[in-house]
């Protein structure tokens, strides 16, 4: 039976021109229930479609409970080709209405977007932020990594969390929460640091963290950005 794992290993050689054309690519393929004379384009379409109904950072971490401390959980809608200098909407919702709200989000803002007659709106994008209560600065630290070798998984581990496949790169969401901003921003600073794992984060998506206060990582799709973040593992 496939697992998340494979359908982020074809991700990845859907990224490596090099890496598709190799026999590896092939069993992946039989393993994926695909065929292996599949093309690329054929893979890309599969994998759009197989993201849709795994399961992703919206559906996975709801069902967490985080402390006395997460009381609410905090959306941004946004453009993600244009991070800077344009409009963004943020929703607080709480907790236990989380469930039944969500599915509702993405749709009705998408159709504000549209009145309001935003340039790209079909592009924005709904992500999950790191604070977890509208009265309080307890966050919990989100990375965004370009690459994932074994080197990250061995500290990621060590942090404990949850991995999930985000196009061309990786999101990780730790289970720690941080009671106030300026030990969540040591932390997510003590990650960059670190040499082994530093090399695969993102370095703008920490400084537009610290920018803003809080980290954002996507959890839907759109035409700019088409496969939705999915779970991969836990670690």
């Amino acid at each position: 039976m496939a697992s998340n794992k494979h359908w982020a290993q074809l991700s990845e050689r859907l990224e490596d021109s090099a890496k598709f054309l190799d026999p590896e690519t092939s069993r992946l393929l039989r393993k994926l229930g695909l065929s292996p004379r599949s093309t690329r384009t054929q893979c890309e379409k599969r994998l759009q479609q197989k993201a849709q109904k795994l399961p992703g950072l919206g559906e996975i971490l709801p069902r967490l409970r985080l402390g006395a401390k997460h009381t609410d959980f905090f959306f941004d809608l946004y453009c993600p080709k244009t991070y800077l200098s344009h409009f963004r909407m943020s929703y607080w919702v709480p907790r236990q209405r989380n469930t039944r709200l969500l599915p509702k989000l993405e749709p009705l803002s998408r159709k504000l977007l549209e009145k309001l007659r935003l340039k790209r709106s079909r592009d924005y994008v709904l992500g999950l932020n790191s604070r977890i209560g509208q009265y309080s600065d307890a966050q919990i630290l989100m990375l965004d990594l370009d690459r994932f070798d074994e080197s990250a998984r061995k500290e990621l581990r060590k942090i404990g969390g949850y991995l999930f496949k985000s196009g061309r790169g990786y999101h990780f969401v730790a289970k720690r929460i941080y009671p106030s901003r300026s030990l969540w921003k040591k932390a997510l600073q003590r990650t960059y640091s670190n040499p082994r794992l530093g090399k695969c984060l993102d370095q703008a998506h920490k400084t537009l963290s610290l920018q803003r206060g809080y980290s954002t990582l996507r959890i839907t799709s759109s035409p700019s950005k088409r496969i939705k973040p999915f779970f991969v593992e836990q670690l």
